[in-house]
């Protein structure tokens, strides 16, 4: 990746003069030569030595090589036969056998071949058959029917082998029984896959230029899959190995050049190229040392030229340790400066004993102590918000408070270590001006800043991950109106949230800041991730889309994307436009999305995709028209993760339906409903090990395949990936999930400040005491027949509300229920249902 290796390179204009160069020449030439005999010497020592054990050696390299190998095959294996177990084991598909509907049986062949990467298929079989079936795909052979018998008297999954060896059908065959509530055989899962699944599990020899082979068969072994030079499988396999769990074997070959006959040229071709390698580095040790002198003395120069000015800058960076203590001295000659009154002219000569020994003696001698500087202006506390930094532009957040906001961030960073921070913006207007002042902050404090210009959220995070910096400030007022502005923030790989927001307040407050002057790079990392996603999703089939950006920072990544993956796109507000000219930038709300409703139906699209104002919070509409709220997406992603991973954490916030709770534990996930807010989520997500997370706005995190930031760029491209193996459309798709009476997101408008307020009068006389109560965040009320909530926005100053029913009466009782208690605490209120 260009931007990954260019980091943090730069160039000089200034060059040595020849006499320097000289110096510098002869000293490297008489320490690359001493250095080269010692290594010519301990080479020749160690040949000798080599010569005596290659033989012994070899042998058992051959033998680890093999063994190797096979525990990757055999991984492979225990993989498939340990999903195959849980799919044979769920409850739902054992309530499927037990009504025997063929319909859905078909169906369900179709959903759990897609737990299987490269499966042929899936058929769920009724015991006991005795016939071979030519016509069916692939052909249910004698060896099928006997696998199938030998499946019926197993408790777990057979072993796999290969049916129809040596033909072009040849398919790898597994099966697990299953069983009825009374324990006898209801059935058969009976799984295909191609071979090549296992020619992948074989990897690149130890011993380069090897060949392997997998073979089946008893007495006459034929192999059926492959992998390296097949002219060397003339002689017999140096290495033969069973590969557990399965009728196989494995044979290995090893290259003739490892076998002994091309030792002298290894071994000569290795130290030519241990004395270059070498060279090289003594050549760039030279270089970089040079470097370091020119820059270390134009440093002294310009310091000393600043302390005639009376202008001195700060921290001035020193690379050689024999220079920091004589730029120690000189700023330190500026606070007597400063205190004496002395004016030093220009020539003036300095004391001898101003660069005594004592100066150099240790590295606390040669510390720069960090003063703290005088804020400019004032901070509004408001701003600091639960997980962000957010406020109105030219009100609550200038570029002065941006400024100081970039120092506090960049100091914290100091302090725990941190040197990179990589920063990004959406496209707002105030983002260009607000993004100059937070990295010039962040500089002011000495740390590197990494540009990376106009990008969605997830970029930002996605280069701190993949750059690995791990910190990084994403300028962004996400699905705001276009006058309000902020920042998430991001240090160590943890988005900070609460209690470290508060603490970067009370360091502006205190002026705790650390000085320097850090460098700036800029760096397009749009084209790394593109790949690194498409490299990780795959469709099996192409999907007509429409993608609403809404003028956001995704216009220019999304189309792009998901071309990239094989999609029609037809884009929709995709330039980008911080005044959001056509609907806000918010896909939680539904009047935000009639548009891209309009344009799926028009279109005949498969699905259309919404995002917010940056990139982080995904809206769906099917191919019917329908808004597929976050927490129906979500049941679709958990079904999915979870027939990979069965028994994994799947965290929900509060909002979300109750009938999401039901889905992941009927397909044998663990549920565990959480606060709302991303970083709140991120958090839970580190703590709990869950490997897929939602909000029901619509912030969705994938830790499987992924790094487990909210990402709706990368969480549209799982749905496409999801659509895409299944030959419904993705109306039928949701349709089928489970369903209620809900409304969605709800919002009554209020004073900053005044919703927290509010919440604390409303919990303090809420009584509900024949339902379920959860007030880990707002007020939650869980009936028999449905639940709502309310709660205080983190974000914005408004109260958010939520209800659902299993129908439209049990709705409005529950609303009911919540319009009278929210009125008895304020009864001037205008209530939005």
């Amino acid at each position: 990746m260009a931007g990954k290796f260019s980091f943090f390179r730069k160039q000089s204009k200034h060059s040595l003069q020849p006499k320097e160069k000289k110096a510098l020449g002869n000293y490297t030439f008489v320490a690359f030569l001493t250095t080269g005999f010692i290594f010519v010497g301990l080479a020749l020592l160690f040949y000798q030595h080599w010569l005596l054990s290659s033989g012994q050696q070899f042998r058992k390299l051959i033998q680890l090589e093999t063994q190797r190998q096979a525990v990757a095959v055999h991984a492979k294996i225990r993989s498939y036969a340990e999903t195959l177990t849980s799919m044979a084991r769920n409850p739902v598909l054992l309530r499927l056998v037990e009504n025997q509907d063929k319909r859905l049986l078909r169906l369900k062949e179709q959903e759990l071949k897609y737990a299987f990467p490269g499966a042929i298929g899936v058929r769920i079989l009724p015991p006991g058959i005795n016939d071979i079936d030519k016509q069916a795909t692939p052909p249910l052979s004698y060896s099928s029917l006997a696998l199938l018998r030998a499946a019926e008297e197993s408790s777990g999954a057979t072993l796999a082998e290969i049916h129809l060896l040596g033909h072009s059908g040849q398919y790898v065959a597994m099966a697990h029984r299953l069983l009825s509530p009374d324990g006898e055989v209801a059935g058969v899962l009976f799984l295909t896959l191609e071979p090549s699944v296992f020619t992948k599990a074989l990897s690149q020899p130890g011993l380069a230029g090897g060949y392997l082979e997998l073979r089946q068969g008893a007495k006459q072994q034929q192999a059926f899959a492959s992998y390296g030079n097949r002219q060397l499988a003339s002689t017999p396999p140096q290495g033969l190995i069973p590969i557990e769990g399965s009728r196989w074997q494995l044979a290995y070959w090893a290259p003739i050049q490892e076998r002994g006959e091309n030792t002298h040229l290894i071994f000569w071709g290795g130290l030519i190229f241990g004395l270059l390698a070498l060279g090289l580095i003594f050549y760039a040790r030279d270089r970089l040392f040079a470097r370091f002198l020119r820059e270390d003395l134009m440093t002294l120069v310009n310091l000393v030229r600043d302390l005639q000015r009376s202008q001195l800058q700060g921290r001035y960076k020193i690379h050689l340790p024999a220079f920091k203590g004589a730029a120690a001295v000189i700023q330190r000659m500026a606070s007597d400066k400063q205190v004496t009154g002395e004016t030093i002219a220009p020539g003036m000569a300095f004391r001898e004993d101003a660069f005594s020994d004592e100066d150099f003696q240790t590295a606390e001698s040669m510390k720069v102590k960090e003063q703290p500087l005088k804020q400019s202006g004032r901070i509004a506390p408001s701003i600091f918000k639960a997980y962000d930094i957010r406020g109105v532009v030219g009100k609550t957040l200038t570029p002065e408070s941006v400024y100081e906001i970039g120092r506090a961030i960049g100091s914290e960073a100091r302090a725990q270590s941190q040197q990179n921070i990589i920063v990004g913006r959406d496209g707002r207007l105030s983002g260009p001006e607000l993004a100059h002042k937070l990295i010039e902050g962040l500089r002011a404090t000495g740390c590197d800043v990494v540009d990376i210009g106009v990008v969605p959220t997830p970029l930002l995070y996605f280069a701190a991950q993949y750059l690995s910096t791990g910190s990084g400030v994403m300028l962004t007022g996400s699905h705001n109106p276009p006058d309000y502005n902020g920042m998430k923030i991001m240090l160590r790989g943890e988005t900070l949230a609460l209690e470290a927001i508060q603490a970067l307040r009370r360091r502006i407050e205190a002026e705790d800041y650390t000085r320097g002057a850090g460098d700036l790079q800029t760096v397009d990392v749009v084209p790394d991730y593109i790949e690194r996603v498409t490299s990780d999703v795959k469709l099996t089939r192409p999907l007509k889309i429409v993608v609403d950006c809404g003028n956001g920072a995704a216009g220019e990544v999304a189309p792009r994307l998901f071309r990239a993956l094989g999609s029609e796109v037809s884009e929709l507000y995709c330039e980008i436009d911080g005044q959001f000219p056509h609907h806000h930038p918010d896909p939680s709300q539904a009047e935000n999305l009639e548009d891209l409703i309009a344009k799926v139906k028009a279109t005949g699209a498969d699905l259309g995709l919404a995002f917010d104002g940056d990139g982080d919070r995904l809206g769906v509409i099917d191919s019917q028209g329908h808004i597929i709220w976050p927490d129906r997406q979500l049941m679709l992603y958990a079904m999915d993760v979870l027939s990979r991973h069965p028994g994994a954490t799947i965290l929900y916030d509060i909002k979300c339906s109750r009938h999401l709770d039901q889905v992941i534990t009927e397909y044998g996930g663990s549920p565990l409903m959480w606060k709302t807010g991303h970083s709140l989520i991120k958090a839970k997500m580190r703590e709990t090990g869950a490997l897929l997370a939602g909000e029901m706005s619509g912030h969705l995190f994938f830790k499987e395949r992924w790094f487990g930031f909210d990402d709706a760029l990368y969480a549209g491209a799982r749905l496409l990936e999801i659509l895409a193996a299944d030959t419904r459309s993705s109306g039928e798709i949701f349709a089928a999930l489970p369903n209620g009476v809900s409304t969605p997101e709800l919002r009554i408008e209020m004073a900053e400040g005044e919703h927290f307020q509010f919440m604390e009068k409303l919990l303090h006389q809420a009584e509900f005491p024949e339902a379920a109560v959860t007030t880990i965040d707002g007020l939650r009320v869980d009936f028999e027949e449905g639940w709502g909530l309310v709660r205080p926005s983190n974000t914005t100053p408004c109260l958010v509300l939520r209800f659902e029913a299993n129908d439209a009466e049990a709705l409005e009782r529950i609303e009911d229920n919540f319009r009278r208690l929210l009125l008895e605490v304020d009864p001037s209120l205008i209530l939005p249902f």
